[in-house]
């Protein structure tokens, strides 16, 4: 079981690139999958299809220069920060 236990954040999870970084955590891995996206232009939520409804799946619409309001999801969140789940 890859990453059981684990938090991972995903910056920019609705983009092209970590879209698919999304998908293949909440596939292939039990991480608890946090996306945080501001939602600009480049960005769909359509590319996430079923994600909403994975119950490993939290999504966050927030922009990452903010840093108190990022600071709080951190605190919210408590990412995993090495392979010992710690």
């Amino acid at each position: 079981m890859r990453f059981k236990d684990w938090t991972i954040l995903v910056i920019g999870g609705a983009g092209f690139i970590n879209s698919a970084a999304v998908r293949h955590l909440l596939r292939d891995t039990h991480a608890r999958v946090v996306n945080i996206d501001k939602l600009t232009y480049a960005a769909s939520l359509d590319s996430l299809a079923g994600a909403k409804s994975n119950p490993h799946y939290a999504f966050e619409q927030q922009c990452i220069c903010e840093g108190p309001t990022l600071r709080k999801l951190f605190e919210k969140y408590q990412p995993t920060g090495d392979e010992s789940g710690r």
